[in-house]
């Protein structure tokens, strides 16, 4: 059982000042006390393992934006370095093959003539001084960048102009409905491949065509090709059609690789093998990790021992492959041999919390996160017994008392050991019963875990218990787990729930009569789910629900979604109609008791925003209470600092409010 008091550092508060006086008692976490959490980003560690590049990320709550940092971190002392500060957007900090240089990507300051916002384009910073030079003009901007093989060069990928630009600022402005998101305001734009010199001379574009180019690129070892992941159309809501190919930069040829959804490509060191991410044949939702000839032949399945939804994958120089994948209620690094056998790297309690990178000696750096601490970076070299932590930006967040975790199991109706992780309230006192909050985790292709959580401890300090379940479609449990959703997408996880809510009251700890039930993404769906079949809930938050599958499947971005989990189109005959209905909330809305609070973006493209309104217009006609917020904003989740607060802000009183 994991407990979240740390002994070094209570020792440390509590040690005598110069007056000899004891430090005050540590205080429970309030929602301000998150204004000062720190999000790191995009680490990379320089190919001699020295140091450390990073993008630290604060919140400007003033402005309400980010404001990003490009940070060099000493890969032994930890001793900092601010590279670039306070640019909005700087990112994916990517080190030149020798070392000497970092290029990023950033959006430049507005020209006072210019008419059109300004868009993300290509730097280079010389680690030996000087001021960053940009390299691009690319008038959509740049989405990622690869370094050539030489130094001598970038290859890029960059969205085109739309080819009736013009017709559209003349308000002829009008475009037709393919598979686009309800959210669309314009005709899906390809992206495409060019090559730019270091120094920003000869931009050349390499590839064009009605079909995109997606995520990263990756230089073949002789510079004259370059691998990327190509969709087949400007769309690419059709996440499962994409593939591994390999570009000609002479004349724009494009190969195949690869067949089947993929997801990252990237070149081994010894120059003679691709790793590339790619979905199981049979479970679909989870992504192997595939180990090729560099013409796509003799490709296996590196990770198929593992059986764990590989993150992302990083070749060492000894031929084997790290990992990054959620494994029950951590999420760990693993090394995979030659021969797919799989070894968890030695990381003690701390858990992956973001990226990871690798220098040619096999030191590997990472985004890492504890039960009692947020992220930080941390090194874990070869043959080290346990990592160790270079930054300290979230001391001041982990400083707070917090409620500690421990993972919890329970058995499936139909014999799967499921579980999840409870949070206790801080302070807790033993033989009371506490209210307990029920939070689902989004997805379904996620886990929840028992590293720090913002939102689960802000719960605890209110002296809630709080419940993050696993259910079946979550990323822990392998590819049986993850496929046991398919076609009952909501009612089989809902049950899992429903066991692990069982399995928590049977410890005695909680006052039943205050049970609430909330989540966002998936975790909204079940939550409209289970207060139109269950009603011990007090109260519930369903925060972007997908509370009609047939809306979900017409109006979506992520069209390949329902087709897979439940089945063919609704609309191809009565018995995929009844399918879809008989899995959305909408269906039992009539059933809902509960108090309920709904929230979602006015622009979801994700889970479309009228799915909302159906439910609360449902609920509302019920006459049980209900509300419904919604936050003018585009996207799945606000991206603000001053509307996430306020997520976290209703989300809390309104259970507070109930309880």
């Amino acid at each position: 059982m994991k407990r979240s008091y740390r002994v070094a550092a209570v020792a440390a508060l509590f040690a005598l000042g110069a007056g000899g006086a004891f430090a005050a008692p540590l205080h429970p976490l309030k929602e301000r006390d998150l204004r000062s959490l720190v999000t790191l980003l995009s680490p990379a560690i320089a190919p001699d393992g020295k140091h450390v590049a990073l993008i630290v990320r604060r919140a400007d709550f003033e402005k309400n934006k980010y404001r990003n940092e490009l940070v060099l971190v000493d890969a032994r002392t930890g001793a900092t370095r601010t590279l670039v500060r306070e640019r909005d957007d700087a990112g994916d900090p990517v080190w030149s093959p020798s070392g000497d240089r970092l290029a990023y990507v950033a959006t430049p300051a507005k020209e006072p003539e210019a008419k059109d916002e300004p868009s993300p384009q290509l730097y280079v910073l010389r680690m030996d001084g000087g001021e960053p030079v940009r390299v691009t003009d690319a008038k959509k901007g740049v989405d990622a960048f690869a370094w050539r093989p030489d130094g001598h060069g970038f290859a890029y990928l960059a969205r085109d102009v739309a080819p009736d630009d013009k017709r559209i600022k003349a308000h002829d402005d009008w475009f037709e409905i393919t598979d686009n998101a309800w959210t669309s305001r314009a005709a899906p734009v390809s992206t495409h491949l060019w090559t730019i010199a270091a120094d920003g001379k000869h931009a050349h574009r390499v590839t064009h065509g009605t079909w995109s180019l997606v995520g990263g690129t990756v230089y073949a070892p002789d510079g004259r090709s370059v691998f990327a992941v190509r969709a087949p159309s400007a769309s690419t809501n059709h996440y499962r059609a994409r593939a591994v190919v390999r570009v000609d930069l002479a004349n724009g040829g494009v190969r195949a690789i690869s067949l089947g959804r993929a997801d990252s490509v990237d070149v081994a060191p010894d120059g003679k093998h691709l790793l590339f991410g790619a979905e199981h044949p049979q479970a679909f939702s989870q992504t192997e990790l595939v180990v090729s000839d560099l013409d796509g032949r003799h490709a296996g399945d590196r990770s198929a021992r593992l059986d764990r939804n590989v993150q992302f994958g990083l070749f060492t120089a000894h031929g084997a492959v790290v990992v990054g994948a959620n494994d029950r209620t951590r999420d760990r690094l693993f090394s995979l041999a030659p021969d797919g056998a799989p070894h968890a790297l030695p990381l003690g309690e701390v858990d992956l919390n973001g990226g990871a990178t690798v220098a040619h000696d096999g030191t590997l750096a990472f985004i890492g996160a504890t039960p009692a601490h947020p992220s930080e970076l941390y090194v874990l070299r070869a043959n080290a017994p346990a990592p160790q932590r270079l930054t300290r930006y979230n001391d001041r967040v982990a400083a707070h008392a917090l409620g500690g975790t421990r993972t919890i199991v329970w058995r499936s109706a139909d014999g799967f050991e499921a579980d999840g992780v409870l949070t206790e309230p801080v302070n807790a006192v033993r033989g009371r019963t506490y209210s307990l909050m029920v939070l689902i985790h989004g997805g379904p292709t996620s886990t929840s875990r028992e590293s720090f959580s913002s939102l689960a401890q802000l719960m605890a300090a209110r002296g809630w218990y709080v419940f993050q379940p696993n259910y079946r479609g979550s990323d822990n449990l392998g590819r049986r787990w993850a496929l046991a959703t398919v076609p009952r997408i909501t009612s089989a996880p809902a049950q899992d729930v429903l066991d692990g809510v069982d399995a928590v009251l049977k410890l005695g700890v909680v006052d039943t009569t205050r049970i609430g039930v909330s989540g966002w993404s998936e975790g909204g769906l079940l939550t409209s789910w289970l207060i139109g079949h269950d009603h011990r809930w007090r109260a519930a938050m369903s925060g972007a629900a997908v509370n009609d599958w047939t809306g979900y499947a017409d109006m979506t971005d992520a069209k390949d979604f329902s087709p897979s989990f439940i089945g063919r189109s609704p609309w191809t005959g009565p018995r995929e109609r009844a399918l879809y209905d008989a899995e959305s909330p909408l269906t039992y809305a009539a059933n809902v008791k509960t108090p309920t609070l709904i929230m979602t973006d006015a622009g979801d493209q994700r889970v479309p925003t009228p799915l909302s309104y159906e439910f609360y217009h449902a609920v509302r006609a019920t006459g049980t209470p209900v509300e419904m917020v919604v936050f003018p904003v585009n996207g799945h989740f606000p991206t603000d600092p001053l509307h996430r607060e306020e997520v976290n802000h209703r989300w809390i009183d309104w259970f507070a409010r109930h309880f």
